[in-house]
């Protein structure tokens, strides 16, 4: 009986043991799995991380930069603003400068306005303007010769400056006629007149302006 319980003794021994060790390996596998959970706490952190510095990151960058380009071509718009333009009608010589009106500018002269000359605001307040400047050579129709001009033929007296006329000069010469005239101040003139045509234009008209043996190509403006 002594060497039966023995044994018996023996083998509960070992099977506690048994026991306790498949317990312990338990725990260690439930360790296992607890640690492996970590990797939400990675998930999370590469989420909150990486997701919205990139969103903060890129976005407002590229949105402010193409506002400034606006910006800037919206500034060229303004620049084209202050560029002179051709002078109104309402410039002459000697009168008024008018208000609003940018100083020098361009204004158009002569027969059918195919000269150019400037104007600007003198030192007090009134416009003067330059010689009338003509291409060279004028074309046929207006040439004449600044020496002889009381040579040219008399004008009728129905002529005047912007008046219908019968036949338009064709690139002809000798077309012009001379009549007496005063200018806005009432001094007399001598005035060139000639039918024309331009382009544009749509029937023929008288076209005078001054005339006289001072302007290189007899026509003033």
């Amino acid at each position: 009986m002594t060497c039966c319980s023995r044994r018996l003794g023996f083998t509960s021994v070992a099977l506690l043991a048994l026991v306790v060790g498949c317990s312990s390996g338990g725990d260690d596998k439930g360790g296992a799995v607890t640690g492996g959970s970590s990797a939400t706490g990675g998930s999370s952190a590469s989420a909150s991380g990486g997701g919205p510095a990139s969103a903060t990151g890129g976005s407002p960058t590229s949105v402010t930069g193409g506002t400034t380009t606006a910006a800037g071509g919206a500034g060229a718009t303004g620049g084209a603003g202050g560029a002179s333009g051709a002078c109104p009608a309402s410039v002459k010589s000697k009168s008024a400068w008018p208000t609003g009106v940018p100083s020098p500018c361009p204004k158009a002269c002569g027969p059918d306005n195919i000269g150019s000359k400037t104007c600007m605001m003198d030192g007090t307040g009134a416009a003067a303007c330059g010689t009338c400047e003509y291409p060279t050579p004028l074309p046929a129709c207006y040439q004449l010769d600044a020496t002889k001009l009381t040579a040219l033929p008399v004008c009728d007296t129905s002529v005047a400056d912007n008046m219908p006329c019968a036949t338009a000069c064709n690139a002809e010469t000798g077309k012009v006629c001379q009549q007496q005239a005063t200018d806005s101040s009432g001094n007399a003139v001598l005035k060139g007149c000639v039918c024309t045509q331009p382009a544009g234009q749509s029937a023929a008209q008288w076209t005078c302006a001054t005339i006289g043996t001072k302007y290189a190509t007899g026509w003033g403006g």
